[in-house]
């Protein structure tokens, strides 16, 4: 099994964010956000990279309350 480095990972997210905006919008930050950091969170847990992991587990918690309040202002409309 191959090692994955950083770079792929970091560049997978932000392909996954250029193609959630270009698909949808800017509604989809807070999902992109979310689905970014689950993918940093695997990748950090797997390979033991702490600051990768702390820093994931930040942009989560960032992502969920960022769908909650997107979620709120919506059915406010």
């Amino acid at each position: 099994m191959s090692n994955i480095s950083r770079t792929k990972i970091i560049s997978c997210m932000a392909v996954i964010m250029l193609i959630l905006i270009i698909a949808t919008g800017f509604f989809s930050i807070p999902i992109g956000v979310s689905v970014c950091s689950i993918l940093g969170t695997i990748y950090g847990y797997k390979y033991k990279d702490k600051s990768f992991l702390k820093w994931s587990l930040v942009a989560l918690s960032i992502g969920i309350a960022s769908i909650i309040y997107t979620l709120i202002l919506i059915k406010s409309m």
